[in-house]
């Protein structure tokens, strides 16, 4: 049976998101749905990324939703790209 996992507010802490995914024993057939905030606060937001990247590409069923964080970041980058240098 597939099962569906809703996981949200990982806040940049790639350990403790491996320790969920053990928990919960994740097979290919079910469907990892991130609720976004993989951003801020915690010391590796680069490895929750690279992580939820990776579980993609080793044929999970994922689905990364854009969290507040994640919109507020994007719209930080766009705010710089736009400014002019000084």
């Amino acid at each position: 049976m597939n099962k569906y996992y809703a996981i949200g507010d990982i806040h940049g802490m790639p350990a403790k998101l491996e320790s969920l995914l053990d928990i919960i024993s994740v097979d290919r057939q079910d469907t990892l749905i991130f609720l976004g905030d993989y951003l801020n606060r915690g010391p590796k937001p680069r490895g929750v990324i690279e992580r939820i990247i990776n579980l993609k590409k080793d044929s999970y069923r994922v689905v990364a939703l854009k969290g507040n964080h994640e919109a507020i970041f994007l719209k930080l980058l766009r705010r710089r790209k736009l400014e002019p240098e000084m």
